[in-house]
């Protein structure tokens, strides 16, 4: 028998209010083209912030759903690095995740779903610690961002890139 959360459809797709600001928010950025210093710092904050929400997010429902702690931490990775690449994508430029002159993006990601799902696995999870989490991955998001930290490259790759 299946849980009543499988037969429901998300939220985000039956709260009309949740559609409105999205549709607003998507025509509002269509029309208006915000300044660079308007959309460079404060789109990789919000990212960042994105970033940790998702990943403990993403992770902590797919725990709740039975699957496997590593599962649950690889599912809480896909969901994270997920929305920029969809961001990417959509903006037309190749995902930061898959450029090698970008700061390190799925590496916090990835340790934030793998300790949430740990502290998970263990029991040890609670809201506040969920919140925690997040503002880990947020931290070592931006201070990625911040010092310029990336990540190995492939050898066929030039480090003049």
């Amino acid at each position: 028998m299946t849980s009543w959360r499988a037969t429901r459809p998300p939220t985000a797709f039956t709260d009309f209010t949740l559609i409105a600001a999205a549709s607003a928010t998507g025509l509002v950025i269509f029309f208006w083209h915000p300044p660079a210093r308007l959309t460079h710092w404060p789109l990789e904050v919000t990212d960042a912030i994105g970033l940790g929400l998702f990943v403990v997010t993403g992770t902590a429902v797919g725990y709740d759903w039975g699957v496997s702690a590593p599962s649950a931490a690889l599912l809480g990775l896909t969901t994270g690095v997920g929305g920029g690449i969809i961001r990417d994508v959509l903006s037309g430029r190749v995902p930061a995740i898959l450029r090698t002159d970008e700061p390190l993006y799925a590496i916090p990601a990835f340790c934030g779903a793998v300790l949430t799902a740990t502290l998970m696995h263990f029991d040890w999870y609670r809201a506040w610690i969920g919140l925690l989490c997040a503002l880990a991955v947020i931290a070592f998001r931006l201070l990625a961002l911040r010092y310029r930290w990336h990540g190995p490259r492939p050898y066929y790759v030039s480090r003049d890139e």
